[in-house]
């Protein structure tokens, strides 16, 4: 951009020179810087909006990263939490049948009664698998609607416009201009005779910066 600046600058000071060789007129060339003058400060405007959009961006995209990075840590922390868990008690469930199983064959005496106490506790067993298995199925689902607001928080991180605030003093028949590309708040101001200070008071604009096709009131 510097590079820029520098040939904008040359090329401008060789218009300006071969109109003072060619014509003669010390007032035409003081015109002619003039104006190069003007257009050099509207594009060091121009550059610093542009400079400050970018670190807004990069400040943006390192908090949505760290955010990101956090619900990864969270997710995959809760799932190893609920695997461990799952296997825990799967271990405890299979002891317990060995247990019962072990009971039932070693007992010789109300076969009837106790085959069917373990039965009971058989069907008690398979009913916590199953209830553990629609658990698991419950924590998929879980995670994939954690997947889906990890994807709408991505999306709503996106950088988006400032609030904008308008002042109370804004009146239905004040003049409203659309920002364009390349204007600035310095430039809008000169072209519309007033200051910024009075825009970002009216408008309640907390900085210099404006976006494109931004609706401003002016100042009367």
């Amino acid at each position: 951009m510097l590079r820029l600046f520098c040939v904008l600058a040359l090329l401008c000071a060789a218009n300006a020179h071969a109109a003072y060789n060619r014509y003669g007129k010390q007032e035409e060339t003081s015109a002619t810087l003039r104006e190069v003058l003007v257009a050099l400060d509207d594009l060091r405007h121009e550059v610093r909006n542009h400079e400050t959009e970018i670190r807004t961006y990069e400040e943006k995209t390192r908090n949505l990263e760290e955010i990101i990075d956090s619900l990864r840590k969270q997710v995959g922390d809760g799932l190893q939490a609920m695997r461990d868990s799952l296997k825990n008690h799967s271990a405890a469930l299979d002891a317990k049948i060995a247990s019962q199983e072990s009971a039932a064959k070693g007992l010789t005496t109300n076969l009837q009664s106790h085959a069917s106490d373990s039965a009971a506790a058989l069907t008690d067993y398979k009913k916590r698998i199953l209830d553990l298995e629609k658990t698991i199925d419950i924590q998929s689902r879980n995670i994939e609607n954690l997947q889906l607001a990890l994807k709408s928080m991505t999306e709503a991180l996106q950088v988006k416009d400032p609030v904008q605030e308008v002042s109370k003093d804004v009146k239905p028949t004040d003049k409203v201009y659309r920002v364009k590309p390349g204007d600035s708040l310095d430039k809008i101001a000169r072209q519309n005779q007033t200051t910024v200070k009075k825009i970002k008071e009216l408008n309640g604009l907390a900085r210099d910066q404006i976006n494109i096709g931004q609706k401003l009131y002016m100042p009367e």
